[in-house]
């Protein structure tokens, strides 16, 4: 059986492959990558496609965050229980 801290990082590995800008995964603390664990893998999924979808409806002006900044707090708009979609303009 896997040990906590392998599971959140496990989990955190796949995420970042997912993430459309691969700057700053050193600097994505234990605690937030634990915070991710929490939420679960398949509504970070679908957090991150939604961010990546938003991202292409407003390319114009709106660019990526970082991924330090996308799994530290970010991703706390995208979650199911969390989300809003953009109305359309």
């Amino acid at each position: 059986m896997c040990k906590p801290e392998e599971l959140f990082k496990e989990l955190f590995e796949e995420l970042w492959k997912l993430y459309p800008v691969k700057k700053g995964k050193g600097q994505v603390s234990a605690a937030a990558k634990q915070r991710l664990l929490k939420v679960g893998h398949d509504e970070m999924v679908r957090a991150i496609g939604r961010y990546k979808a938003e991202l292409a409806k407003d390319s114009e002006w709106m660019r990526p965050q970082n991924g330090s900044t996308f799994f530290n707090s970010g991703y706390l708009d995208y979650p199911d229980a969390d989300y809003v979609p953009q109305l359309e303009k």
